[in-house]
Protein backbone atom coordinates (compact mmCIF):
# COMPACT_ATOMS: atom_id res chain seq x y z
CA UNK A 1 0.00 0.00 0.00
CA UNK A 2 2.99 2.15 0.92
CA UNK A 3 4.14 1.81 -2.62
CA UNK A 4 0.74 2.40 -4.20
CA UNK A 5 0.73 5.76 -2.37
CA UNK A 6 3.81 6.85 -3.25
CA UNK A 7 3.09 5.83 -7.29
CA UNK A 8 -0.48 7.64 -7.39
CA UNK A 9 1.35 10.56 -5.65
CA UNK A 10 4.43 10.86 -8.51
CA UNK A 11 1.49 10.59 -11.11
CA UNK A 12 -0.63 13.40 -10.23
CA UNK A 13 2.88 15.50 -9.51
CA UNK A 14 3.79 14.48 -13.29
CA UNK A 15 0.71 15.87 -14.46
CA UNK A 16 0.94 18.81 -12.57
CA UNK A 17 4.29 19.59 -13.98
CA UNK A 18 2.78 18.70 -17.70
CA UNK A 19 -0.06 21.25 -17.14
CA UNK A 20 2.19 23.87 -15.61
CA UNK A 21 4.56 23.25 -18.85
CA UNK A 22 1.10 23.55 -21.23
CA UNK A 23 -0.17 26.94 -19.55
CA UNK A 24 4.15 28.48 -19.66
CA UNK A 25 4.10 27.20 -23.79
CA UNK A 26 0.25 28.92 -24.36
CA UNK A 27 1.42 32.10 -22.69
CA UNK A 28 4.74 32.32 -24.50
CA UNK A 29 2.94 31.37 -27.70
CA UNK A 30 0.22 33.93 -26.86
CA UNK A 31 3.18 36.26 -25.93
CA UNK A 32 5.03 35.94 -29.37
CA UNK A 33 1.45 35.97 -31.23
CA UNK A 34 1.12 39.24 -29.63
CA UNK A 35 4.79 40.53 -30.48
CA UNK A 36 3.89 39.61 -33.50
CA UNK A 37 0.69 41.93 -34.19
CA UNK A 38 2.71 44.56 -32.43
CA UNK A 39 5.77 44.08 -35.16
CA UNK A 40 2.74 43.73 -38.17
CA UNK A 41 1.45 46.97 -36.66
CA UNK A 42 4.65 49.08 -36.51
CA UNK A 43 5.15 47.52 -40.44
CA UNK A 44 1.81 49.00 -41.43
CA UNK A 45 2.57 52.39 -39.13
CA UNK A 46 6.00 52.27 -41.21
CA UNK A 47 4.28 51.71 -44.70
CA UNK A 48 1.34 54.25 -44.05
CA UNK A 49 4.25 56.72 -43.42
CA UNK A 50 6.19 56.34 -45.96
CA UNK A 51 3.06 56.54 -48.32
CA UNK A 52 2.56 60.47 -47.09
CA UNK A 53 6.27 60.67 -46.83
CA UNK A 54 7.19 59.50 -50.72
CA UNK A 55 4.53 62.13 -51.96
CA UNK A 56 6.34 65.00 -49.76
CA UNK A 57 9.69 63.55 -51.43
CA UNK A 58 7.88 63.36 -54.86
CA UNK A 59 6.64 67.53 -54.60
CA UNK A 60 9.43 68.61 -52.53
CA UNK A 61 10.52 70.97 -55.57
CA UNK A 62 7.08 72.29 -55.81
CA UNK A 63 6.71 72.76 -52.64
CA UNK A 64 10.08 75.02 -51.96
CA UNK A 65 9.14 76.76 -55.58
CA UNK A 66 5.84 77.70 -53.89
CA UNK A 67 7.33 78.94 -50.77
CA UNK A 68 9.41 80.83 -52.57
CA UNK A 69 7.47 82.62 -54.78
CA UNK A 70 5.02 83.78 -51.42
CA UNK A 71 8.24 85.69 -49.98
CA UNK A 72 8.75 87.06 -53.03
CA UNK A 73 5.35 88.26 -53.54
CA UNK A 74 5.07 89.39 -49.70
CA UNK A 75 8.55 91.43 -49.96
CA UNK A 76 7.20 92.99 -53.09
CA UNK A 77 4.28 94.20 -50.99
CA UNK A 78 6.00 95.38 -48.24
CA UNK A 79 9.69 96.73 -49.61
CA UNK A 80 9.67 100.47 -49.18
CA UNK A 81 8.86 101.90 -52.31
CA UNK A 82 7.18 98.99 -53.73
CA UNK A 83 3.95 97.60 -52.45
CA UNK A 84 0.44 99.04 -54.17
CA UNK A 85 -1.00 102.42 -53.70
CA UNK A 86 -4.41 102.39 -51.77
CA UNK A 87 -7.48 104.31 -53.33
CA UNK A 88 -9.63 106.44 -51.04
CA UNK A 89 -11.88 103.51 -49.65
CA UNK A 90 -8.89 101.55 -48.30
CA UNK A 91 -5.86 104.28 -47.66
CA UNK A 92 -7.61 107.35 -47.55
CA UNK A 93 -7.21 110.75 -49.31
CA UNK A 94 -8.19 114.08 -50.23
CA UNK A 95 -11.13 115.87 -51.63
CA UNK A 96 -10.85 119.39 -53.41
CA UNK A 97 -14.12 121.53 -54.35
CA UNK A 98 -14.72 122.93 -57.56
CA UNK A 99 -16.73 125.87 -57.79
CA UNK A 100 -18.76 125.91 -61.82
CA UNK A 101 -19.73 129.10 -63.53
CA UNK A 102 -20.78 129.89 -66.98
CA UNK A 103 -17.79 130.51 -69.86
CA UNK A 104 -19.10 134.36 -70.01
CA UNK A 105 -19.24 134.15 -66.50
CA UNK A 106 -22.70 133.87 -65.43
CA UNK A 107 -24.43 131.19 -62.98
CA UNK A 108 -23.66 127.77 -64.31
CA UNK A 109 -26.93 125.66 -65.10
CA UNK A 110 -26.88 122.03 -63.04
CA UNK A 111 -27.05 120.05 -66.20
CA UNK A 112 -23.38 122.00 -67.60
CA UNK A 113 -22.32 120.97 -64.23
CA UNK A 114 -23.13 117.35 -64.09
CA UNK A 115 -21.89 117.05 -67.59
CA UNK A 116 -18.62 118.65 -66.31
CA UNK A 117 -18.48 116.36 -63.24
CA UNK A 118 -18.48 113.21 -65.98
CA UNK A 119 -15.86 115.17 -68.47
CA UNK A 120 -13.68 115.35 -65.50
CA UNK A 121 -14.01 111.50 -64.32
CA UNK A 122 -13.15 110.88 -68.45
CA UNK A 123 -10.07 112.70 -68.04
CA UNK A 124 -9.29 110.95 -65.13
CA UNK A 125 -9.31 107.63 -66.42
CA UNK A 126 -7.07 108.73 -69.37
CA UNK A 127 -4.43 109.38 -67.12
CA UNK A 128 -2.51 107.46 -65.02
CA UNK A 129 -3.37 108.28 -61.92
CA UNK A 130 -6.12 105.88 -60.52
CA UNK A 131 -9.19 105.94 -58.47
CA UNK A 132 -9.44 109.58 -59.13
CA UNK A 133 -12.99 110.41 -59.03
CA UNK A 134 -15.38 113.58 -59.41
CA UNK A 135 -18.82 114.36 -58.05
CA UNK A 136 -21.27 116.60 -58.54
CA UNK A 137 -22.28 117.91 -55.01
CA UNK A 138 -24.04 120.90 -55.98
CA UNK A 139 -25.86 122.94 -58.44
CA UNK A 140 -22.39 124.65 -58.52
CA UNK A 141 -19.70 122.64 -57.46
CA UNK A 142 -18.01 119.62 -57.89
CA UNK A 143 -16.13 117.20 -55.98
CA UNK A 144 -12.77 115.75 -56.62
CA UNK A 145 -11.55 112.83 -54.43
CA UNK A 146 -7.89 112.29 -54.94
CA UNK A 147 -6.12 109.27 -53.07
CA UNK A 148 -3.45 109.81 -50.62
CA UNK A 149 -0.63 108.39 -53.10
CA UNK A 150 -1.46 112.11 -55.44
CA UNK A 151 -1.46 115.58 -55.46
CA UNK A 152 -4.82 116.75 -54.77
CA UNK A 153 -4.33 119.93 -56.01
CA UNK A 154 -1.74 119.77 -59.00
CA UNK A 155 -4.32 116.93 -60.35
CA UNK A 156 -7.07 119.63 -59.66
CA UNK A 157 -5.48 121.87 -61.81
CA UNK A 158 -4.22 119.55 -64.42
CA UNK A 159 -8.42 118.30 -64.66
CA UNK A 160 -10.33 121.02 -64.07
CA UNK A 161 -8.93 123.72 -67.10
CA UNK A 162 -11.57 123.86 -70.14
CA UNK A 163 -9.50 121.75 -72.22
CA UNK A 164 -9.81 124.25 -75.47
CA UNK A 165 -7.59 122.52 -77.46
CA UNK A 166 -6.61 124.72 -80.84
CA UNK A 167 -4.01 124.66 -83.63
CA UNK A 168 -2.82 128.43 -85.46
CA UNK A 169 -0.90 130.16 -87.67
CA UNK A 170 1.96 132.13 -86.42
CA UNK A 171 1.33 134.32 -88.76
CA UNK A 172 -2.38 135.42 -88.34
CA UNK A 173 -1.60 136.18 -84.10
CA UNK A 174 -2.50 140.01 -83.69
CA UNK A 175 -1.66 140.21 -80.22
CA UNK A 176 1.58 141.77 -80.85
CA UNK A 177 3.38 141.76 -77.13
CA UNK A 178 2.29 137.80 -77.05
CA UNK A 179 3.79 137.24 -80.77
CA UNK A 180 7.30 138.86 -79.95
CA UNK A 181 7.22 136.60 -76.42
CA UNK A 182 6.51 133.73 -78.71
CA UNK A 183 9.65 134.53 -81.22
CA UNK A 184 11.78 134.88 -78.23
CA UNK A 185 10.82 131.76 -77.19
CA UNK A 186 8.77 132.73 -73.86
CA UNK A 187 6.53 129.31 -73.08
CA UNK A 188 2.98 129.58 -71.61
CA UNK A 189 1.75 132.85 -73.46
CA UNK A 190 -1.41 133.71 -72.82
CA UNK A 191 -2.78 135.16 -76.08
CA UNK A 192 -5.81 138.09 -75.98
CA UNK A 193 -8.82 136.44 -76.92
CA UNK A 194 -9.79 136.88 -80.71
CA UNK A 195 -6.40 137.94 -81.24
CA UNK A 196 -5.92 134.84 -83.41
CA UNK A 197 -8.17 131.91 -85.81
CA UNK A 198 -7.75 128.60 -85.26
CA UNK A 199 -7.52 126.10 -88.37
CA UNK A 200 -7.98 122.95 -85.67
CA UNK A 201 -9.90 122.76 -82.92
CA UNK A 202 -10.89 120.38 -79.95
CA UNK A 203 -14.41 119.39 -82.17
CA UNK A 204 -11.78 118.05 -85.10
CA UNK A 205 -9.94 115.55 -82.72
CA UNK A 206 -11.18 112.37 -82.72
CA UNK A 207 -8.69 110.98 -80.52
CA UNK A 208 -5.27 111.33 -78.83
CA UNK A 209 -2.80 109.25 -77.16
CA UNK A 210 0.49 109.90 -75.11
CA UNK A 211 3.76 108.97 -76.98
CA UNK A 212 7.26 108.69 -75.69
CA UNK A 213 10.64 109.19 -77.95
CA UNK A 214 14.44 108.69 -76.25
CA UNK A 215 15.47 112.71 -76.05
CA UNK A 216 18.96 112.76 -77.43
CA UNK A 217 20.01 115.91 -75.89
CA UNK A 218 19.35 114.65 -72.57
CA UNK A 219 19.64 110.96 -72.65
CA UNK A 220 15.75 111.25 -70.91
CA UNK A 221 12.12 110.30 -72.06
CA UNK A 222 11.09 113.30 -74.08
CA UNK A 223 6.65 112.95 -74.25
CA UNK A 224 4.33 114.08 -76.57
CA UNK A 225 0.72 113.71 -77.96
CA UNK A 226 -0.49 112.08 -80.90
CA UNK A 227 -3.65 113.59 -82.17
CA UNK A 228 -5.86 112.02 -85.21
CA UNK A 229 -8.05 114.46 -86.78
CA UNK A 230 -11.74 114.47 -88.57
CA UNK A 231 -11.57 114.79 -92.50
CA UNK A 232 -11.92 118.51 -91.84
CA UNK A 233 -9.31 119.02 -89.56
CA UNK A 234 -7.05 116.66 -91.83
CA UNK A 235 -7.38 118.95 -94.78
CA UNK A 236 -6.90 122.07 -92.82
CA UNK A 237 -3.76 120.79 -91.41
CA UNK A 238 -2.28 119.17 -94.54
CA UNK A 239 -3.02 123.07 -95.82
CA UNK A 240 -1.21 124.83 -93.00
CA UNK A 241 1.60 121.88 -92.92
CA UNK A 242 2.18 122.72 -96.60
CA UNK A 243 2.38 126.37 -95.91
CA UNK A 244 4.46 126.27 -92.93
CA UNK A 245 7.35 124.06 -95.08
CA UNK A 246 7.49 126.13 -97.96
CA UNK A 247 8.16 129.49 -96.33
CA UNK A 248 9.73 130.42 -92.98
CA UNK A 249 7.07 133.21 -92.15
CA UNK A 250 4.70 130.38 -91.38
CA UNK A 251 4.93 128.40 -88.24
CA UNK A 252 2.24 126.24 -86.27
CA UNK A 253 1.10 127.02 -82.47
CA UNK A 254 -0.75 124.60 -80.13
CA UNK A 255 -3.22 126.52 -77.98
CA UNK A 256 -4.66 125.22 -74.72
CA UNK A 257 -7.73 127.46 -72.69
CA UNK A 258 -6.31 130.38 -74.88
CA UNK A 259 -2.09 129.87 -73.67
CA UNK A 260 0.03 128.62 -76.37
CA UNK A 261 1.78 125.22 -74.56
CA UNK A 262 3.63 124.15 -77.90
CA UNK A 263 5.44 125.13 -81.09
CA UNK A 264 5.90 121.80 -83.31
CA UNK A 265 8.31 122.35 -86.32
CA UNK A 266 7.12 121.22 -89.34
CA UNK A 267 9.40 120.64 -91.90
CA UNK A 268 6.98 118.76 -94.44
CA UNK A 269 3.32 118.63 -95.21
CA UNK A 270 1.38 116.26 -93.16
CA UNK A 271 -0.97 114.62 -94.58
CA UNK A 272 -3.46 111.32 -93.25
CA UNK A 273 -4.99 113.88 -90.37
CA UNK A 274 -2.32 112.74 -87.87
CA UNK A 275 -0.02 114.88 -86.16
CA UNK A 276 2.18 114.44 -82.84
CA UNK A 277 2.84 117.77 -81.02
CA UNK A 278 6.03 117.39 -79.14
CA UNK A 279 6.89 120.64 -76.61
CA UNK A 280 9.09 119.51 -73.97
CA UNK A 281 6.07 118.73 -72.57
CA UNK A 282 6.74 116.94 -68.42
CA UNK A 283 4.65 113.30 -68.41
CA UNK A 284 2.10 115.28 -66.25
CA UNK A 285 1.93 117.46 -68.93
CA UNK A 286 1.48 115.41 -71.92
CA UNK A 287 -1.06 113.24 -70.09
CA UNK A 288 -3.16 115.73 -69.00
CA UNK A 289 -3.21 117.73 -72.39
CA UNK A 290 -4.41 114.15 -73.94
CA UNK A 291 -7.29 113.71 -71.49
CA UNK A 292 -8.99 117.42 -72.08
CA UNK A 293 -8.51 116.60 -75.90
CA UNK A 294 -10.35 112.65 -75.08
CA UNK A 295 -13.24 114.25 -73.08
CA UNK A 296 -13.83 117.51 -75.25
CA UNK A 297 -14.07 120.62 -73.52
CA UNK A 298 -15.93 121.77 -70.60
CA UNK A 299 -18.97 123.35 -70.87
CA UNK A 300 -18.54 125.51 -67.86
CA UNK A 301 -15.15 127.12 -65.88
CA UNK A 302 -14.10 125.14 -62.69
CA UNK A 303 -11.96 127.08 -59.83
CA UNK A 304 -10.64 125.53 -57.02
CA UNK A 305 -12.88 126.64 -53.76
CA UNK A 306 -10.58 126.62 -50.72
CA UNK A 307 -8.49 123.85 -49.53
CA UNK A 308 -8.03 120.41 -49.69
CA UNK A 309 -10.68 118.57 -47.26
CA UNK A 310 -9.17 115.13 -45.70
CA UNK A 311 -10.93 111.83 -46.78
CA UNK A 312 -10.76 109.20 -43.63
CA UNK A 313 -10.21 105.52 -45.10
CA UNK A 314 -13.33 103.02 -44.73
CA UNK A 315 -13.27 101.68 -41.22
CA UNK A 316 -10.84 104.16 -40.18
CA UNK A 317 -8.44 102.64 -42.07
CA UNK A 318 -9.15 98.90 -40.89
CA UNK A 319 -10.81 98.34 -44.73
CA UNK A 320 -7.93 96.46 -46.35
CA UNK A 321 -7.02 94.35 -42.88
CA UNK A 322 -10.79 93.59 -42.99
CA UNK A 323 -10.66 92.72 -46.13
CA UNK A 324 -7.68 89.94 -46.29
CA UNK A 325 -9.36 88.82 -42.56
CA UNK A 326 -12.39 88.02 -44.76
CA UNK A 327 -10.21 86.25 -47.34
CA UNK A 328 -9.31 84.21 -44.86
CA UNK A 329 -11.97 83.35 -43.08
CA UNK A 330 -13.84 82.24 -46.50
CA UNK A 331 -10.88 80.51 -47.52
CA UNK A 332 -10.85 78.34 -44.07
CA UNK A 333 -15.08 77.99 -44.22
CA UNK A 334 -14.42 76.07 -47.93
CA UNK A 335 -12.27 74.07 -46.26
CA UNK A 336 -13.92 72.75 -43.66
CA UNK A 337 -16.92 72.56 -45.65
CA UNK A 338 -14.91 70.56 -48.67
CA UNK A 339 -12.87 68.27 -45.94
CA UNK A 340 -16.09 66.92 -45.01
CA UNK A 341 -17.95 66.26 -48.35
CA UNK A 342 -14.56 65.21 -49.81
CA UNK A 343 -11.66 64.29 -47.29
CA UNK A 344 -8.63 65.89 -46.41
CA UNK A 345 -8.12 66.72 -50.33
CA UNK A 346 -10.94 69.53 -49.57
CA UNK A 347 -8.14 71.41 -47.66
CA UNK A 348 -6.35 72.27 -50.85
CA UNK A 349 -8.87 74.31 -51.26
CA UNK A 350 -7.92 77.29 -48.94
CA UNK A 351 -4.03 76.82 -49.66
CA UNK A 352 -5.10 77.44 -53.24
CA UNK A 353 -7.24 80.09 -52.50
CA UNK A 354 -4.76 82.03 -50.38
CA UNK A 355 -1.46 81.32 -52.18
CA UNK A 356 -3.66 82.78 -55.51
CA UNK A 357 -4.47 85.53 -53.67
CA UNK A 358 -1.18 86.47 -52.32
CA UNK A 359 0.67 85.82 -56.07
CA UNK A 360 -1.92 88.16 -57.67
CA UNK A 361 -1.27 90.69 -55.01
CA UNK A 362 2.49 90.04 -55.97
CA UNK A 363 1.52 91.12 -59.57
CA UNK A 364 -0.36 93.45 -59.03
CA UNK A 365 2.73 95.45 -57.51
CA UNK A 366 4.53 94.79 -59.80
CA UNK A 367 1.83 96.34 -62.88
CA UNK A 368 1.61 99.04 -60.08
CA UNK A 369 5.24 100.16 -60.45
CA UNK A 370 3.68 101.13 -64.21
CA UNK A 371 1.22 103.20 -63.35
CA UNK A 372 -2.02 101.05 -64.41
CA UNK A 373 -3.71 100.10 -61.08
CA UNK A 374 -4.36 101.57 -57.41
CA UNK A 375 -5.69 99.10 -54.66
CA UNK A 376 -9.55 100.16 -54.84
CA UNK A 377 -12.78 98.96 -55.44
CA UNK A 378 -12.22 97.48 -59.04
CA UNK A 379 -9.28 95.46 -58.05
CA UNK A 380 -10.81 94.01 -55.20
CA UNK A 381 -13.72 92.70 -57.27
CA UNK A 382 -11.23 90.90 -59.47
CA UNK A 383 -9.18 89.14 -56.99
CA UNK A 384 -12.42 87.97 -55.42
CA UNK A 385 -13.70 86.87 -58.52
CA UNK A 386 -10.55 84.99 -59.23
CA UNK A 387 -10.18 83.81 -55.73
CA UNK A 388 -13.82 82.04 -55.62
CA UNK A 389 -12.71 80.49 -58.75
CA UNK A 390 -9.56 79.16 -57.42
CA UNK A 391 -11.65 77.50 -54.56
CA UNK A 392 -14.49 75.73 -56.96
CA UNK A 393 -10.95 74.84 -59.31
CA UNK A 394 -10.00 72.90 -55.74
CA UNK A 395 -12.93 71.69 -55.16
CA UNK A 396 -13.20 70.19 -58.68
CA UNK A 397 -9.73 68.61 -57.78
CA UNK A 398 -10.90 67.14 -54.88
CA UNK A 399 -14.16 65.84 -56.34
CA UNK A 400 -12.47 63.93 -59.32
CA UNK A 401 -10.47 61.84 -56.89
CA UNK A 402 -13.55 61.20 -54.73
CA UNK A 403 -15.25 59.99 -57.57
CA UNK A 404 -12.18 57.98 -58.87
CA UNK A 405 -11.72 56.09 -55.39
CA UNK A 406 -15.81 55.37 -54.86
CA UNK A 407 -15.23 53.99 -58.76
CA UNK A 408 -12.67 51.27 -57.09
CA UNK A 409 -10.09 53.02 -58.34
CA UNK A 410 -6.37 52.73 -56.74
CA UNK A 411 -5.41 55.91 -55.00
CA UNK A 412 -2.39 56.44 -57.16
CA UNK A 413 -5.12 56.40 -60.15
CA UNK A 414 -7.11 58.71 -58.57
CA UNK A 415 -5.07 61.06 -57.83
CA UNK A 416 -4.21 60.74 -61.85
CA UNK A 417 -7.92 61.09 -62.54
CA UNK A 418 -8.22 64.27 -59.89
CA UNK A 419 -5.04 66.27 -61.92
CA UNK A 420 -6.21 65.48 -65.47
CA UNK A 421 -9.39 67.49 -64.15
CA UNK A 422 -7.46 70.80 -64.77
CA UNK A 423 -4.23 69.97 -66.36
CA UNK A 424 -5.40 68.90 -69.45
CA UNK A 425 -4.47 70.95 -72.58
CA UNK A 426 -7.64 72.54 -72.72
CA UNK A 427 -7.45 73.74 -69.43
CA UNK A 428 -4.71 75.41 -70.50
CA UNK A 429 -5.69 76.87 -73.61
CA UNK A 430 -9.06 78.28 -72.25
CA UNK A 431 -6.71 79.90 -69.57
CA UNK A 432 -4.25 81.34 -71.93
CA UNK A 433 -7.13 82.49 -74.23
CA UNK A 434 -9.21 84.04 -71.44
CA UNK A 435 -5.67 85.52 -70.49
CA UNK A 436 -4.97 87.24 -73.89
CA UNK A 437 -8.70 88.43 -74.00
CA UNK A 438 -8.03 90.40 -70.18
CA UNK A 439 -4.63 92.19 -71.24
CA UNK A 440 -6.30 92.95 -74.04
CA UNK A 441 -8.98 94.78 -72.13
CA UNK A 442 -7.10 95.88 -69.54
CA UNK A 443 -4.80 97.98 -72.52
CA UNK A 444 -7.91 99.10 -74.73
CA UNK A 445 -10.81 99.95 -72.34
CA UNK A 446 -10.86 102.83 -69.65
CA UNK A 447 -10.64 103.26 -65.84
CA UNK A 448 -12.11 101.33 -64.05
CA UNK A 449 -12.95 98.72 -66.35
CA UNK A 450 -8.85 98.57 -67.28
CA UNK A 451 -7.93 98.03 -63.72
CA UNK A 452 -10.93 95.25 -63.53
CA UNK A 453 -8.81 93.63 -66.45
CA UNK A 454 -5.66 93.86 -64.99
CA UNK A 455 -7.08 92.79 -61.11
CA UNK A 456 -8.40 89.46 -62.98
CA UNK A 457 -5.64 88.59 -65.47
CA UNK A 458 -3.23 88.86 -62.43
CA UNK A 459 -5.86 86.76 -60.40
CA UNK A 460 -5.75 84.26 -63.13
CA UNK A 461 -2.10 84.24 -63.58
CA UNK A 462 -1.96 84.29 -59.78
CA UNK A 463 -4.03 81.29 -59.37
CA UNK A 464 -2.52 79.19 -62.03
CA UNK A 465 0.69 79.43 -60.72
CA UNK A 466 -0.55 78.11 -57.23
CA UNK A 467 -2.75 75.42 -58.68
CA UNK A 468 0.34 73.85 -60.27
CA UNK A 469 2.97 74.88 -58.16
CA UNK A 470 0.86 73.91 -54.42
CA UNK A 471 -2.76 72.68 -54.94
CA UNK A 472 -2.13 70.04 -57.01
CA UNK A 473 0.86 68.59 -55.41
CA UNK A 474 -0.98 68.84 -52.34
CA UNK A 475 -3.66 67.08 -52.95
CA UNK A 476 -1.20 63.98 -53.59
CA UNK A 477 -0.01 64.45 -49.98
CA UNK A 478 -3.64 64.84 -48.35
CA UNK A 479 -4.67 61.74 -50.71
CA UNK A 480 -2.16 60.00 -49.42
CA UNK A 481 -2.83 60.65 -45.86
CA UNK A 482 -6.51 60.19 -45.97
CA UNK A 483 -5.39 56.52 -47.60
CA UNK A 484 -3.08 55.81 -44.96
CA UNK A 485 -5.52 56.72 -42.03
CA UNK A 486 -8.21 54.65 -43.56
CA UNK A 487 -5.44 51.97 -43.71
CA UNK A 488 -4.18 52.20 -40.38
CA UNK A 489 -8.02 52.25 -38.97
CA UNK A 490 -8.85 48.98 -40.14
CA UNK A 491 -5.32 47.85 -39.08
CA UNK A 492 -6.48 48.80 -35.63
CA UNK A 493 -9.54 47.37 -36.10
CA UNK A 494 -8.13 43.66 -37.11
CA UNK A 495 -5.77 43.96 -33.88
CA UNK A 496 -8.81 44.73 -31.77
CA UNK A 497 -10.40 41.72 -33.56
CA UNK A 498 -7.47 39.79 -33.18
CA UNK A 499 -7.24 40.24 -29.11
CA UNK A 500 -10.61 39.64 -28.38
CA UNK A 501 -10.19 36.21 -30.12
CA UNK A 502 -6.96 35.58 -27.63
CA UNK A 503 -9.14 36.82 -24.78
CA UNK A 504 -11.62 34.09 -25.71
CA UNK A 505 -9.64 31.39 -26.02
CA UNK A 506 -7.65 32.10 -22.70
CA UNK A 507 -10.85 32.20 -21.22
CA UNK A 508 -11.72 29.12 -22.42
CA UNK A 509 -8.62 27.87 -21.21
CA UNK A 510 -9.44 28.64 -17.52
CA UNK A 511 -12.80 27.26 -18.26
CA UNK A 512 -11.52 23.60 -19.26
CA UNK A 513 -8.84 23.76 -15.97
Amino acid sequence: MGREARKSHGDEARRGREDVARRGGDAKARAGADKGADVASDKGAARAASRTSAEINRHAGAFVVAVLLVIASVVALLAPGWGIPLGTLLGGGNRVTLTASATDGSTASADDVATAASSLNARAAALYEKGVSATKVADDSVALDVPAAYDASQLARELSGTGKVELARLDEVSDADALAKIRAGASNVTLASGSYTPFVTSDNVTSAKVVTARNPRTGGTAYGVTMDLDSDGARALTQATDDASSTTSVSIFVVVDGTVVATPSTTSKIEGGQITVSGGFTRDEAYALAAKLQSKPLPVKLEVAGTAETLHAALGGRALAVAVAAGVVVALVAGLVASRALGRAGWSAPALSLASLVYALGLLTVVARFDRVILGMPELVGLALTDLCAIACACLVAQGYSSSRSRGSSVRKAQVDAHDRVSNGQHLMGALCVLAALLVGAFLLGSPANELAWALACGLVGGEVALFSLALPLVDVLTAADADAARAKAASAHDAADETDGSRAVSSEKAGE
